[in-house]
Order: structure tokens, then sequence, then C-alpha cells
């Protein structure tokens, strides 16, 4: 039984600007990434680098596009790229050192599917998906009655919640 639920629903339209994105490429670990089309990645660095795409994923040269040789280097994502886009630096040993970024681009002009199915989709919200469904608003939320922002944490934050309290409120 569901004995307390928070969700944040606002109705508002949904507006998307591109944004400029700067990024202190060096040798370290890069957490993945999100961006929309028409976003733009400006590359900065203060030592010996470079960028390319990389369409394999990895750190393999097969099939790399040099995106700059020097700092300042831009990238602006399209309607080509959605999906994953992979930048490495080719310097050696550099993107086995950790100096890659993968970036998940989405095109939020395209026709998205409703909130429950994007969560779904998504992977990294089902207590969400199963919090819509405790609080009977999964119909409410795939009507086209909307549209429908919701903020809602991942299973990640979820899990870091005490023990017992995610299936208390479920």
């Amino acid at each position: 039984m569901l004995s307390s639920l928070f969700l944040f629903v606002a109705i508002c339209p949904l507006f998307s600007s591109a944004e400029d994105v700067s990024i202190n490429w060096r040798i370290q670990r890069y957490e993945d990434m999100i961006a929309s089309v028409g976003d733009k990645f400006t590359f900065n660095w203060n030592s010996v680098h470079n960028v390319y795409t990389h369409p394999n994923g990895g750190c393999s040269d097969a099939n790399s596009i040099e995106i700059g040789t020097s700092s300042g280097a831009s990238y602006t994502f399209s309607e080509d790229d959605v999906g994953e886009v992979t930048f490495v630096c080719k310097i050696p040993g550099h993107c086995l050192a950790g100096q890659i970024l993968k970036v998940k681009v989405s095109n939020p002009s395209s026709p998205s599917t409703d909130i429950p199915q994007t969560a779904i989709t998504n992977g990294n919200f089902e207590t969400l998906v199963a919090a819509l469904g405790a609080a009977d608003l999964v119909e409410t939320l795939s009507e086209p009655s909307g549209p429908f922002t919701v903020f809602a944490p991942t299973d990640e934050a979820f899990a870091s919640l005490p023990y017992g309290l995610v299936t208390c409120l479920l």
C-alpha cells in the first residue's frame, strides 16, 4: 500500500535551447554526459592533447574523425549524432588512461514517448515506474494531455535511502 509518495509533476510547456558546454580536456576519468541536438561542446586543454570522435565507442583508432588538435576545438551535435558519441584523445596512452568521454545525444524536438515509457526505456527509473503504478498514475501520465515534466531520482539515488524506506513508500 502506498503510504506516501513525493513526486513533483509540473504541467508546463517544454522548451529547449542549445547549450554551450566547456570540457576541461585532460587525462582523467570522465562520467558519461548527456546532450541534445544543437548543443556545442568545446574542448579546452593546456597540455598536449587532441580530440577525435570514435564511432566504435572505445580507444581503437578505426574510423576516428578529427575534431581538433588545438585547445578550443568544438563539436556541435546534429541529428546524425542521436544515440551515443564517443570523444577520445589520440595521444598514445591518453585514452587508455581515461581521456575518453561518452555522450548520450537526444533530439528534444522529435516526438517523444510519454513519461512511463521514457522511464522504462531508460532503465534507471525502475523505482519510479513502480511508484507510478502504486500511485495509479501510469494512465494519467500516458495520456497526451500534457506536456508533463517529472523530476524524479534514479534507482541509484533511491538505493541510498535507508533500508526498507522505499518498500514502505510503495
